[in-house]
């Protein structure tokens, strides 16, 4: 923006050209006075701003002289001004005029003003947004003889603010929208754990209304209604006020609530978190994910899989029968099924008769003994699960259910044994756990998502504020600049905040600036943080400059960085080819290998490098991320991509993140390698197909 002296040299200028023009008018003929008219205008129109000035006798305006830009502005011109002296007041629009003339009387009080935004209206009749600054001229003797003012048109201004303000509020409402739809009950609770919003499932689920409970105090509400809904309301009770006592805890756990007659109506899964940042930090968001339909299907699974499984021991088990005498084994039979599950015919059993025993896995060697034992005795036992050698060499799980024969006295007189392979069963039901597990940590993720984007919004809010008052104050210091530096030059130094005037003009100019670049800086790693979170469609077929998406990355985890090392070096190869993938998949990937560098920093020297480089003769774009850090021995590295593996399960590891970088990877098509040695630090690399050898160059 110009300063007061600059809009006052183009304003003798103008005055000069118009003089010129005038002069020129007197010489020329009537056809040129259309031209110079024309170029007249032309001049005026190109000013957006202008300058009046007051000048002032005893505390009262004498006389007000409008620039020629007045004319752009408010559509009057100097000579309307002139012949209208109450123009400038009339001009004002309605509601404004009471802050338009409190400033105008203190500047004619001799007090320093801020500027002031109002509204006017143009002589089109449009209303337009101005911004008046006053600046106070005096004498020697310090007193008021006149006042200039720099009006600048601000209705562009004006219309983007609130254009950003509808913006706004469009995605509050949205927000608002998609979590009161949300099949998902959800409550949100202050630092004081008082209820303060729940949305539409949240009181169909528990039969509550929004005013019952909003304000209200979460332990009492859990206490005197909540509680009693479930079908274990001690239970559901100790839970939940056990995360108030600690709130840092999470907890999660199935719930169900019975109607009138007793019977179970809905079955509920309840997860409670702390909230660590945004306008309710210290306070807690609960669930209550409505899962009844979903335990309905699971039952009607496992019935299924019931059936299936005895349908298909039908093929595979097999019976043994076991003659007793005295208590004592004096003869086993096993039946013909005995070769497909355990691999042994019937008769390598009868050749080695400790063979049931020897092919049981050596830890549940004495369980089975003791189940024999007790079937022995005729003591009832319960099918009983344990695990077996087959003679290929395969693990595998058996079940054995034993039925005594007995004689009229009660004496064990024999007992058949069914022996029933439940591998399969057994590998499914850890596959059940391994999904389970990871939808868990999926759905906390996805949660996380949330309140950053969350966070991120809160932090924008403000920060626009920054950017928006640091170019005000720029603005301001540009413009006063002359007129200090000019009181400098004339009475000498003086004291500024503080500080000598000599020394403070330079260090204010760095402050404003560093004002900028900071807040600047804020808007950059919000909007990654929100790119982060944003949930995408999953699609490989962008084209990626894999250098952009680590410093995305390196963007994100920053502050982490920071913490863990002084020394962390980038060496990105700047003609790279691009690679086909999706960017937010391969930027998770890379935010997990450089978190986990910072982690493996345990001793000295604390080193993290990144590299970027094309290998030409592979067609490949590699990229490396070395640490110094504590590396690893052969068996943690042969395990490292396995889901839910971790070194680090005390301090919060999942075991997860190494596992879904690696999937990711390979949907890519590319590879995901470490080497590493204890004390020596890792390195992981990703290799990525590059599209071709000729594929354009992203620089």
């Amino acid at each position: 923006m110009k300063t007061i002296e600059e809009y006052r040299l183009d304003n003798e200028r103008l005055q000069a050209e118009v003089e010129r023009l005038r002069r020129r008018l007197s010489r020329k003929n009537t056809a040129d006075f259309s031209e110079i008219t024309q170029i007249y205008r032309q001049l005026v129109n190109y000013l957006s701003d202008y300058i009046y000035t007051v000048r002032v006798d005893n505390g009262r305006a004498v006389e007000t002289i409008h620039g020629p830009g007045c004319i752009a502005v408010t559509g009057y011109s100097s000579e309307d001004y002139a012949r209208d002296p109450e123009l400038w007041y009339r001009m004002v629009y309605d509601s404004d005029r009471e802050a338009v003339t409190l400033q105008s009387s203190q500047a004619l009080r001799g007090y320093d003003v801020q500027a002031l935004e109002h509204r006017i209206v143009h002589r089109d009749g449009n209303i337009r947004w101005v911004r008046n600054t006053i600046v106070l001229l005096r004498n020697e003797e310090s007193e008021l003889y006149a006042y200039n003012g720099l009006i600048n048109d601000i209705t562009a201004q004006k219309e983007s603010e609130r254009e950003l303000l509808e913006s706004e509020e469009k995605y509050r409402s949205l927000t608002n929208d998609v979590l009161e739809s949300s099949r998902v009950g959800i409550s949100i609770l202050d630092a004081d754990l008082k209820i303060v919003w729940v949305n539409q499932a949240y009181m169909k689920y528990l039969g509550v209304e929004r005013e019952q409970v909003i304000g209200k105090d979460a332990h009492l509400l859990v206490e005197a209604h909540l509680a009693a809904l479930f079908e274990d309301s001690g239970e559901f009770s100790r839970r939940v006020l056990k995360t108030y006592a600690d709130q840092s805890a999470v907890e999660r756990f199935e719930c169900s609530i019975r109607n009138f007659e007793g019977l179970i109506e809905r079955r509920l899964e309840y997860w409670s978190m702390p909230i660590y940042s945004g306008l309710y930090t210290g306070g807690r968001i609960e669930h209550y994910t409505d899962i009844t339909e979903q335990k309905r299907i699971l039952d009607e699974v496992i019935e299924s899989e019931r059936r299936y499984s005895q349908l298909l021991h039908h093929l595979t088990d097999y019976i043994y029968s076991v003659k007793v005498k005295n208590g004592q084994p004096i003869h086993t039979y096993h039946g013909q099924g005995s070769l497909a599950v355990t691999g042994y015919t019937q008769e390598d059993f009868a050749i080695n008769p400790d063979l049931w025993i020897e092919m049981v896995h050596p830890d549940d060697q004495d369980n089975v003994r003791e189940y024999s034992r007790l079937a022995l005795l005729g003591k009832t036992v319960t099918p009983f699960e344990h695990r077996i050698m087959h003679r290929k060499g395969a693990l595998r799980w058996v079940k054995s259910t034993i039925v005594h024969q007995k004689d009229e006295t009660g004496e064990v007189m024999s007992y058949d044994g069914l022996i029933s392979d439940i591998t399969e069963l057994k590998e499914a039901e850890e596959r059940e756990r391994l999904n389970q597990q990871q939808l868990l940590q999926a759905e906390k993720m996805a949660t996380l998502g949330i309140l950053v984007s969350g966070v991120a919004h809160e932090i924008n809010n403000p920060n626009n504020f920054i950017m928006l008052n640091y170019k005000m104050i720029d603005k301001v210091w540009h413009a006063i600049l002359p007129i200090l530096d000019r009181y400098y030059n004339e009475n000498g130094d003086f004291v500024l905040a503080g500080m000598p005037y000599s020394s403070a003009r330079e260090k204010i100019l760095d402050l404003i600036s560093g004002i900028g670049k900071g807040s600047q800086r804020i808007q950059k790693i919000v909007s990654s943080l929100k790119d982060y979170a944003r949930q995408d469609t999953g699609i490989l077929e962008s084209q990626i400059n894999l250098n952009d998406v680590v410093e995305t990355a390196v963007l994100i985890v920053n502050n982490l960085i920071k913490k863990t090392t002084d020394t962390f070096t980038l060496d990105l190869q700047k003609s790279l080819p691009v690679v086909r993938g999706n960017f937010q998949k391969l930027e998770q990937v890379l935010i997990n290998l450089i978190s986990n560098a910072c982690q493996a920093l345990k001793i000295a020297p604390k080193a993290i490098a990144i590299r970027t480089v094309y290998d030409k003769e592979a067609d490949k774009v590699c990229l490396t991320v070395t640490d110094s850090g504590e590396g690893m021995d052969d068996q943690a590295l042969k395990h490292i991509i396995d889901p839910f593996y971790t070194t680090r399960r005390e301090s919060g590891g999942t075991g997860l993140g190494l596992s879904i970088a690696y999937a990711i990877v390979k949907d890519h098509g590319g590879e995901l390698l470490f080497r590493s040695q204890l004390q020596a630090g890792t390195t992981a690399t990703l290799l990525l197909p590059a599209i071709t050898l000729n594929a354009e160059v992203i620089k």
